[in-house]
């Protein structure tokens, strides 16, 4: 499942496609099991303090390991707020709708 998200890290703000990976499954019979999956991303459009990144420049991003690293944690980051704010905004719907 890949999720279009707006990051921002060091003066970069990107957009990016950003898949969270899955972990392994090492457990039952071997047909339900399955290895790790890192995370992937790929940098759509960017600026870097202001001044548009050219196509590769953004691809330059993606083959830096540091930038990637930075690029793949704040889009983690991004993709666990919207979830925890999405979650808060159930809970107090079902809240005020006296469900809880």
């Amino acid at each position: 499942m890949s999720e279009r998200l707006k990051i921002a890290f060091s003066g970069y703000e990107l957009t990016v496609n950003y898949s969270p990976g899955i972990e392994a499954r090492t457990y039952g019979p071997p047909e339900n099991c399955w290895p790790a999956e890192g995370p992937e991303i790929e940098v759509l459009e960017g600026t870097l303090e202001g001044r548009e990144l050219t196509p590769a420049e953004c691809a330059e991003r993606e083959e830096s390991g540091e930038a990637y690293d930075q690029m793949v944690e704040a889009a983690s980051d991004v993709l666990h707020a919207d979830a925890d704010a999405h979650a808060d905004r159930l809970y107090d719907e079902l809240r005020d709708e006296g469900l809880l």
